[in-house]
């Protein structure tokens, strides 16, 4: 799923940080640039963050807490051998040099020029010859990407997904899997002309990379693949084995992404995968700090469908329901009765406002203290217990309610938390 880049500035809180930065927003590029650079040592780089680290008082329960054990911050980890790191630093710099921008932005050009569609209702592969242009792009990624190929093993699951293996030097390691998608939303031809330059042109402005997937998820793709070409060409040997994935149909069914899990536990076992890189964010910067935005969970979901049947009959003599017309009544009430938006502690968005709170100075300090507040220790009193709980209450009326010092007013923000932290539900398809 995508949002455009403003939209998606508004996912988190960060948002307020943004907007009184002079930092300039990324650009896909950028998004693009740290593929390369964080899969040039194959794990995610955690980043020492500065933060306003010290003891926060709370005068409502007369209780301490101990803000360094909030958001703590690990050590970075860079390759454990000379030899890697060097590589690493050698590759680093040339993704650095603003002569690979352009390189980078025509690798991702060319492959947003493949319109590799996925719609919601489609038949089989082989039957439907909508899929048929998966194997242009399966095409194109091989004459790109020649060391790729060479080196790594290649498994084609249900004709289009795609499967690689480099098998590592230590094989009682388990291997990590970085996974992206080739298909993209369809565009509407209809809404061809109100695009800036054409959705599948590639075009590249110099700041941006214009097209459908040129975000979501070519960028991570294309990051994938040119972080894996260069480590080829730069004589790189994985001592823990690497599987790559790319699925087909990730904007629609997912279909794919199920047969590639299934293949993997086949052929090398249940929990045969040591991590899962998967999209998410790149390294952001906001009031100079740098912030690591992986994703580190996502939302499942299910599909329910109505039947509705009634007896038939004459207009003339109308019965008091139509089929239509209940089906429209179940309609009505699943869209007036949505699930509540609620916060657990257990949330990576709980977690992303506790950073949020702790090392960002600008952070609004009403929504500060109740993120402070929500808090517990581990030996909490029951009376401890229920002020934490309160303050947790007080944070989710800061992400939901528009008029919050959090989203001043924009009901666009309070929606999309309201989105992110509940069971949403829609009615998309009627036959």
């Amino acid at each position: 799923m995508s949002f455009v880049r403003d939209i998606k500035q508004i996912e988190l809180p960060l948002d307020y940080a943004i907007e009184s930065s002079n930092n300039k927003r990324r650009s896909p590029l950028a998004r693009l640039g740290a593929v390369f650079a964080g899969l040039v040592v194959l794990y995610p780089l955690a980043c020492s963050l500065t933060g306003h680290l010290g003891v926060y008082y709370d005068s409502h329960e007369a209780q301490a807490v101990n803000l360094s054990s909030i958001c703590p911050q690990v050590d970075p980890l860079p390759p454990l051998s000379e030899v890697n790191r060097k590589l690493a630093e050698e590759l680093g710099t040339i993704f650095a040099d603003p002569d690979f921008e352009a390189v980078a932005a025509e690798y991702l050009g060319r492959a947003v020029r493949i319109p590799t569609e996925s719609y919601d209702v489609m038949d089989p592969v082989g039957t439907d010859p909508r899929w048929e242009v998966f194997y242009k792009f399966s095409e194109h990624l091989l004459q790109t990407y020649p060391n790729v190929h060479a080196t790594l093993m290649q498994t084609r699951i249900n004709t289009h997904a795609l499967l690689y293996h480099w098998p590592g030097s230590n094989c009682s390691l388990k291997p990590i899997f970085l996974t992206a998608h080739q298909d993209v939303v369809p565009v509407d031809p209809n809404t061809i002309d109100s695009w800036i330059h054409h959705p599948y042109s590639g075009y590249y402005d110099g700041t941006w990379v214009w097209g459908r997937g040129s975000v979501d998820d070519k960028s991570g793709l294309v990051g994938i693949m040119v972080a894996l070409e260069k480590l080829i060409e730069h004589g790189f040997e994985p001592k823990r084995g690497i599987l790559v994935g790319f699925g087909i149909d990730e904007e629609s069914t997912g279909n794919a992404a199920r047969r590639i899990s299934k293949h993997i536990e086949e052929h090398y076992g249940r929990g045969s995968v040591s991590m899962l890189v998967d999209e998410g964010d790149p390294m952001e910067h906001f009031e100079g700090i740098p912030v690591a935005m992986p994703a580190v969970s996502e939302k499942g979901y299910f599909d329910v469908s109505i039947e509705v049947a009634a007896p038939g009959g004459h207009s003339s003599v109308p019965p008091a329901h139509t089929a239509i017309g209940i089906l429209a009544s179940i309609v009505t009430e699943i869209e007036s009765t949505p699930y509540a938006p609620g916060l657990a502690r257990s949330s990576p968005i709980y977690g992303l406002l506790q950073c949020s709170a702790v090392h960002l100075p600008s952070f609004p300090p009403s929504v500060r203290s109740s993120i402070l507040r929500s808090v517990c220790p581990s030996q909490a009193s029951t009376i401890q217990q229920l002020g934490c709980d309160e303050a947790l209450r007080e944070v989710e009326r800061a992400l939901f309610e528009a008029g919050s010092e959090l989203n001043r007013g924009s009901e666009e923000k309070a929606g999309l938390y309201r989105s992110l932290l509940s069971t949403t539900q829609a009615v998309d398809m009627i036959k």
